[in-house]
Formats: structure tokens, C-alpha cells, sequence
């Protein structure tokens, strides 16, 4: 890079535009993933189970169903691979947001609106944690996390259609 910034100015700005476009392009498909060495290491793994609790009108008898999304469902290889991936960083980036878990579950509301003849009404966020053992007990344990798998609602969202804002909108 030395030698084009000693080159000619059009030559050295040219490769830096071409520079910047692979750049960026890897940033838009997700490919630029960072690494940080000596940074600290997460103490639990975590994932969430996102179910849907669907209610008969009539009757009044609820269901609860794990919705069938990417992370929660039978995914082949390429599916986790090359599709699932940005997932994960999806849910990272809700994770400690509840603004956006409303959304998200609004949006799945609207996604997976019944199920077995019955109306959506509530989603629930339940956080699934495992303790990472610190690396000493680790080693004599002869195991990397802890055997209790901790279950936790974080969230609970009504969104019956007089709950969603577009059908209020609309009755007006």
C-alpha cells in the first residue's frame, strides 16, 4: 500500500475506493467479524425460547406453542451455516432491549397470527442460561459448563388485535 500512496494520486485514490467497496461490502454481508484477543470471555451461554400463547374465543382454552423460528426448530446444515447466522446477532441486539422484543413480538404476532383454529394473544421471551465453569474447576471437572440449565419469562407481551396498534389505527 506504500508504493500506490508514493504512486500517482489517481492510482492511490482508486485503490482506496476499491478498498473501501470490499470493505464494505464484507460489513453488508456480515463477513467482517471482529476478534478481540485478550478480551473477556462471556460467563454463561444464553438462548431464547420464544413461544406464542394462542387463546379460543369461545371457549377460552389457551395453547402454549414454541414458535418455528430459525434457532428454535430442525435446521440442516447450510440452513445454520449459511443462513441462521445473522440470527444470533439479531437476538443479541434484543436481548437487553424490551422496546424491541415488544416490536419483535408484534411482528411475530402478525407472522403466526393462529394456530390450531385459536388467536394469538400473548408472546413470551424465556431466557435459557448455562454457567461456563471458570477454567480451572473446568479442567478437574473435565467439563465446560455447569450441568443446571436456569429457564427465566423476561418478557410477556399481550397483542391481541385491540392491543396492535395498526388495528386501532384502522377502526378509526
Amino acid at each position: 500500500m506504500d508504493r500506490v500512496e508514493k504512486s500517482d494520486s489517481d492510482t492511490g485514490y482508486r485503490f482506496r475506493v476499491v478498498d473501501w467497496i470490499i470493505r464494505y461490502t464484507a460489513y453488508c454481508v456480515g463477513l467482517n467479524g471482529k476478534w478481540q484477543m485478550y478480551g473477556g470471555q462471556s460467563r454463561f451461554n444464553w438462548s431464547y425460547v420464544i413461544t406464542g400463547i394462542y387463546v379460543d374465543s369461545s371457549s377460552g382454552a389457551s395453547t402454549e406453542r414454541v414458535l418455528p423460528l430459525p434457532r428454535q426448530t430442525e435446521r440442516t446444515y447450510i440452513q445454520r451455516t449459511w443462513l441462521d447466522f445473522k440470527e444470533v446477532k439479531f437476538l443479541l441486539n434484543i436481548y437487553s432491549d424490551e422496546l424491541a422484543r415488544e416490536t419483535y413480538a408484534r411482528y411475530l404476532a402478525r407472522q403466526f397470527a393462529s394456530y390450531d383454529g385459536k388467536a394469538i394473544a400473548n408472546i413470551r421471551f424465556t431466557l435459557v442460561t448455562q454457567q461456563i465453569l471458570p477454567p480451572l474447576i473446568a479442567v478437574r471437572e473435565q467439563q465446560v459448563l455447569e450441568d443446571r440449565v436456569e429457564k427465566m419469562v423476561i418478557s410477556e407481551f399481550d397483542v391481541t388485535m385491540e392491543n396492535r396498534p395498526h388495528a386501532i389505527e384502522k377502526t378509526k
